[in-house]
């Protein structure tokens, strides 16, 4: 179970990024003037900004998420805004890559991941059927919905990822 959330997140990294190099691909082949590579960093800039829109096109969730089983929820297990998933996107193709390699090479600690998507971006990435147990088990529960599923997701991460 510890690393299924792990392989699942990564092949949709490879999904994304597939599916990503075909349409620049296509795009830089077929669809752009060739004058525009003139302009250098600036256009593969413009060209390289959908790679951080990807989370937007199925709502809360790249093709690739979509297709492991995994959606992106805010802090309150909600689908997030879309300036929230473009922040995410940024920071996780950034910030993220530097994170994961240090957490899980060096530190050995894949919980690390998680906590920095759950402080910094204020977001949880899930498994749509650890998503549906929890939220069913959350709203047995007497509180709130919200503080509930964030301590039964807290708990799912720790006893899968602090052994």
């Amino acid at each position: 179970m510890t690393d299924e959330n792990i392989k699942k997140r990564a092949i949709a990294i490879l999904i994304d990024g597939f599916v990503f190099g075909a349409i620049y691909t296509i795009f830089k082949e077929f669809v752009i003037p060739k004058q525009f590579f003139d302009l250098g960093l600036i256009f593969y800039l413009i060209l390289f900004f959908p790679l951080f829109c990807k989370d937007l096109l199925f709502k809360n969730a790249s093709l690739g998420k979509k297709i492991m089983g995994i959606e992106i929820f805010d802090c309150n297990w909600k689908k997030p805004k879309g300036f929230i998933l473009i922040k995410r996107a940024f920071l996780m193709l950034t910030i993220g890559y530097v994170i994961c390699y240090k957490s899980f090479f060096i530190e050995k600690n894949n919980i690390r991941i998680f906590d920095y998507e759950r402080e910094s971006l204020g977001t949880y990435v899930i498994d749509k059927k650890v998503f549906a147990k929890l939220s069913e088990k959350a709203k047995e529960k007497a509180d709130h919905f919200e503080i509930n599923m964030n301590q039964l997701y807290q708990d799912y991460l720790r006893s899968n990822y602090l052994k």
